[in-house]
């Protein structure tokens, strides 16, 4: 979900598409309960530029050293702070309270699978090491794997997880 208000310079066809093209993970009944979506097309626009700019560096290493360069450019108001793993990033948003909560509302069985598996994956670091079932199913963990970002404001602060 793109969050921001549209403006008008984009026709109403092309942030329809857009979102059409996002979407396009969602199964028909999923889209049966949805009431709107927000979508920020100039946010798409700066996040399309900066994956262009990082697909022409051919490794991690020179992407991260020169990174403020290629989202700065010569704008002296934006900051960028990070990378930070998931793991930590997911953390500061209290994932820990959201899957507590998910567990009040399901299964035993959904609740297991909640906290062994699906947490794992999202947090952990490389296999599972409390799995007990079979082998080809052990949740490998992408805590580490991911990182996350923030481009801010230079007047709005560090954001909390970056601090």
């Amino acid at each position: 979900v793109w969050l921001c208000s549209i403006t008008t310079a984009y026709s109403w066809d092309s942030v329809f598409d857009e979102a059409d093209k996002r979407c396009k993970w969602a199964a028909m009944d999923e889209f049966d309960k949805l009431d709107h979506i927000e979508i920020c097309p100039k946010g798409m626009d700066l996040t399309n530029k900066i994956a262009k700019r990082i697909r022409w560096r051919s490794s991690y290493k020179s992407i991260h050293s020169s990174l403020p360069k290629l989202i700065l450019g010569r704008q002296k108001d934006i900051s960028i702070h990070g990378p930070i793993s998931r793991s930590q990033f997911l953390g500061f948003l209290g994932i820990n309270f959201r899957v507590e909560a998910l567990q009040q509302n399901c299964t035993e069985e959904q609740g297991e699978w909640l906290r062994n598996d699906g947490y794992w994956q999202l947090v952990g670091d490389g296999e599972a090491p409390f799995w007990e079932g079979p082998d080809d199913k052990t949740p490998i963990g992408m805590g580490t794997l991911y990182m996350a970002m923030a481009i801010v404001n230079k007047k709005q602060g560090v954001s909390a997880p970056f601090q």
